[in-house]
């Protein structure tokens, strides 16, 4: 298990020019222990590159498959006039809204 000293602490409070009680050492030796013991967790996960080995991350992997969002669309998405036409208030091509502000 990692841990931090009590001498090591009390340098580490003298670089950061701390003055610390010995409650507050006490909590911190605690503190420090538990951030120490989540990094040598970390040190024990394998590297990056092993985590993300997935076929769709791997540019020669015949195993991907795209899915063709096109024919799933709706007809009326190819035909903007029907849209336009149902609309209350119309400007040419474009839609009319009533002002948010005024």
């Amino acid at each position: 298990m990692a841990s931090i000293d009590k001498e090591q602490l009390e340098h580490l409070a003298s670089l950061a020019r701390l003055e610390l009680d010995p409650a507050s050492e006490e909590k911190m030796l605690a503190d420090f222990g538990k951030i120490l013991e989540h990094f040598v967790e970390l040190q024990e996960l394998p590297p990056r590159a092993e985590i993300l080995r997935f076929p769709q991350n791997d540019p020669g992997s015949k195993k991907v498959q795209l899915r063709d969002d096109a024919n799933d669309l709706p007809d009326h998405f190819n035909e903007p006039e029907k849209i336009i036409a149902q609309f209350p208030e119309t400007e040419g091509r474009y839609n009319r809204i009533p002002p948010v502000f005024e």
